[in-house]
């Protein structure tokens, strides 16, 4: 029997991707390696509960929320749990009672017994009922019924089961209850149901979990006592046999319904129920044993990627696999049969098996089902190509060793004597339509093997050729790869020096390109002919396509769209698109030069690193397979692309001066003091399987779209000026666009440029232009006064001086009246003319009286 199960893990886990999972941990962002628990909010945030501090994960940082900063109000640092209601409040379980976050901020709900006092207790988890009750489970407390920002026992449990590890709700409404002390307990109204009451049993339940299939099965793990299963309407449990004994921690049910199970100490298993399989270990990982880990908790997210949470080592994620990529290499473990080194050479014979060159670790041969029939040892230690011949022999070329063929009926390696001079490298290799093999070679230029009589041909660099593109030779002897045209008329050749062509009929070097070397001094790593009769040249600085007909080429490079500059394969499938290895990433493009989709080692490559030439295309153009520094690839070229990625941008944080901003961030409109005008936008997808490689883009007002570098999701703006901004932000993933998001950010004017700066501005003005004109017409008014002022005195002047004038005037005749008046008085006696004189004189005297009073 367990052989048996072996053999079916084996079958299942030689299918496994190569999709590699990230560790987080102390030493890589997170709070602390001790994980208890990982949650998925409605949002699409990760939190993750430990034993220092919560954390939230967006997929680029991770946010740590801890007592010590009184911003977030939590009050304990040993997160046991994280749970979410249907309304969206979340909640958290410490190991001294429960907060719920309200407005960004975390606050106790008060604890208390049935007699009202207050309590601080061990939460262990908490679960809302389908009737909306929210429940909380504790150690020490029993289970506690949270409403508002008070906590009560909840009704209907049995007395002193005080002791809850964790709780279910299932289907038909029966709440299931994992104790420390009474079992496993089944709640329906007043009726109990008990279950795995022995003291052992009891001892190994305590420490398992429980969960429900979509049939409504009832699946129970215990520690140390494997999975068992309560089927829909069954009396009692099964012991799913494969597990018996197991050290079950955690339970979950994948959203295929297959049941993942986190052991403590050796690792995750996955129970297959439709199958009755358990396969061991699925995943891997680079930095840590994942089949010697304590997994905690099981999480799948929305996107179907699987984290686990582990005691000791933190959380291991691995990505939902999104591509067909066939796998072999050591990320297989003890399923990987062509060992661990470097893949060099690739190529399936006519009887579609396939035939695995290394770097110093001989060659593999493996069936069409990618099982091992023969490791050959006594071949050369590096093998650096592959040719099948018309007789179904195997040729091998090496490094300093020359080449030879097998057979694949025995472990006999025949090596074969070219003539090369010393220790001869042969790097690649190709057979022709008359069944000669063309071998490159690292220093004795381009050599032909008839295989009918065994006669040899060599094509050497002549003296000057270096020099003179028009020197009928090669233009160097050291030579990488090669390739026969699809006509078997020409051979192309990529040197130290460039691309070379030969015409096998004339024996020309320069009838085919123009001269021997077109693109002489750079140094090419492989070449290929498409369909179309283009050539194509990889390099370290990019790709070159060169145009047989107008003898022109053009060069493609990252800003194209190419994952990297370095080219080490290509191959061309049935529907005339590239398939390009590099030195970082795999791309599809079409011979036009468009990229359609790029690869990573997180999708589910054997790593980011392809050797050269290490390729090969079947001759029905569906299956490609592809080699490299951890193992090789294969896939159906024509389901590769037919991928979907559905994504929304989510604002995740927005960055001012240092320090995030505390408010809310989940709506469209966001205003901003003057003083913060330099700010970073950070986004997210919520993604999580491969946020290195999808790009965002980002508008504002309508204009062009800025494309920032794959992986960054920070935009930065600084001194931004005062205004309303109209953001626009979409992410591409593979050349599939997200939904486009809008908001808009609106930058307060400084207070002395504000709308009531500029109100007292205007009202100072006006209260300036107030005083000023109040100043003029007061001023008029004085100089008014002054001058009626002054006219009064010129008046006063003038009349004076007229009466000056006509009291002198006057003076002077009343005088000379006046005296010779006198003179009658005095001479004339007569009384009558007296009188007369009298009354003349005394009139006179009066007017001149009134003329001095003047």
């Amino acid at each position: 029997m367990k052989c048996y199960l072996i053999l079916l893990s084996l079958l299942f886990t030689v299918n496994v991707n190569a999709q590699i999972g990230k560790l987080y941990n102390g030493d890589n962002q997170l709070s602390s390696s001790f994980v208890n628990n990982i949650f998925q909010d409605k949002d699409g945030y990760m939190w993750i509960a430990t034993r220092n501090g919560l954390n939230r994960y967006d997929g680029y940082q991770f946010k740590i929320l801890k007592k010590e900063n009184k911003v977030f109000g939590i009050t304990s640092n040993y997160i046991n749990c994280v749970y979410q209601d249907r309304e969206g409040t979340l909640y958290i379980g410490t190991n001294n009672g429960v907060q719920k976050m309200v407005n960004g901020k975390f606050e106790d709900i008060v604890l208390s017994r049935a007699n009202g006092k207050r309590i601080k207790t061990y939460i262990t988890g908490i679960l809302q009922l389908r009737n909306g009750n929210i429940i909380a489970s504790s150690s020490g407390y029993g289970v506690m019924k949270l409403k508002g920002k008070y906590g009560t026992p909840y009704a209907g449990i049995p007395k002193n089961t005080n002791y809850v590890v964790h709780m279910l709700e299932d289907k038909c409404g029966q709440l299931w209850l994992v104790t420390e002390d009474q079992g496993l307990l089944c709640i329906k109204g007043n009726r109990i149901k008990r279950y795995f009451l022995s003291a052992e049993e009891r001892a190994c339940i305590k420490d398992g979990d429980i969960c429900e299939d979509k049939k409504g099965n009832i699946y129970v793990g215990a520690n140390g006592m494997g999975l068992w299963r309560l089927t829909n309407g069954a009396k009692a449990f099964e012991l799913i046999k494969p597990t018996a004994k197991m050290p079950i921690k955690d339970i979950y049910i994948d959203h295929q319904g297959n049941v993942l199970l986190g052991c403590d100490g050796i690792g995750l298993y996955v129970y297959y129920p439709n199958t009755g399989q358990l396969v061991a270990n699925p995943f891997y990982s680079n930095d840590i044993s994942l089949p010697k880990t304590k997994i905690q908790t099981i999480v799948e997210d929305r996107n179907g990627n699987i984290w686990l949470g582990m005691m000791q080592k933190g959380v291991f994620m691995q990505p939902a696999k999104r591509r067909n990529f066939g796998y072999m290499g050591p990320k297989l473990g003890t399923f990987n049969y062509i060992g661990t080194n470097c893949v060099t050479s690739i190529i399936q014979d006519t009887r579609h098996r396939l035939w695995v060159g290394t770097d110093k670790d001989g060659l593999y041969l493996l069936d069409s089902n990618k099982k091992l029939i023969r490791h050959y040892t006594k071949v050369p230690g590096t093998i650096l190509c592959m040719s099948e011949d018309k007789f179904g022999r195997i040729w091998i070329g090496s490094y300093q060793q020359g080449c030879g063929w097998v057979d694949g009926e025995s472990d006999a390696y025949h090596a074969v004597d070219i003539n090369a001079k010393g220790s001869s490298s042969i790097f690649g290799m190709d057979t022709d339509n008359s069944g000669n093999i063309w071998f490159a070679t690292m220093g004795q230029g381009l050599i032909r093997l008839n295989l009918t009589d065994y006669s040899i041909k060599q094509y050497r660099m002549r003296a000057g050729a270096d020099i003179n593109r028009h020197t009928n030779s090669l233009p160097n002897d050291y030579l990488a790869k090669l390739k026969v045209s699809h006509d078997g008329k020409r051979i192309y050749v990529a040197g130290s020096v460039g691309m070379s062509c030969l015409d096998i009929k004339s024996g020309s070097w320069l009838s085919v390109l123009g001269n021997n070397c077109p693109n002489y001094a750079t140094f090419s790593r492989i070449v290929c002919e498409d369909r179309e009769g283009h050539i194509w040249m990889g390099t370290n600085d990019g790709l070159y396509c060169y145009n047989l007909k107008s003898r022109r080429s053009k060069m493609y490079t990252m800003q194209n769209g190419l994952p990297d500059n370095g080219i080490a394969c290509i191959e061309q499938d049935k529907k005339g698109r590239l398939w390009i290895g590099t030195d970082h990433g795999l791309c599809c493009m079409t011979t036009d030069g468009k990229v359609i989709s790029c690869y990573y080692a997180n999708n589910g490559l054997q790593s980011n690193e392809f050797s050269d030439g290490a390729s090969f295309m079947c001759k029905d153009g569906d299956i490609m397979y592809f080699g490299g520094t951890d193992g090789i690839n294969w896939f159906d070229t024509g389901k590769t692309n037919n991928m979907s990625w559905k994504a929304n941008v989510n604002i995740t944080g927005i960055i001012i001066g240092n320090k995030e901003r505390n408010t809310d961030i989940t709506g469209d409109n966001f205003d901003l003091e003057y003083e913060d005008n330099s700010f970073s936008i950070h986004l997210s997808t919520l993604t999580y399987d491969d946020p290195n490689n999808i790009t965002y883009l980002y508008s504002i007002n309508g204009e062009e779209w800025t494309r920032l570098q794959p992986g960054m999701n920070e935009i930065t703006f600084s001194h931004l000026s005062p205004g309303t901004y109209k953001f626009r932000v979409k992410a591409m993933y593979n050349d599939i666009p997200s939904k486009v998001k809008e908001f808009t950010m609106y930058i307060a004017s400084p207070w002395y440029s504000s709308t009531i700066a500029y109100i007292i501005y205007i009202i100072l003005i006006c209260l300036v232009i107030y005083f000023i004109y109040h100043y003029q017409k007061r001023q008029e008014h004085d100089r008014m006064q002054i001058q009626e002022h002054i006219h009064a005195e010129q008046m006063g002047e003038a009349k004076l001086k007229f009466f000056i004038n006509i009291s002198h005037d006057i003076r002077t005749p009343m005088t000379l009246i006046i005296s010779p008046l006198l003179q009658l008085i005095k001479e004339d006696d007569d009384m009558h003319r007296r009188s007369v004189y009298e009354t003349i004189k005394r009139n006179a005297e009066r007017i001149l009286h009134l003329i001095n009073q003047m």
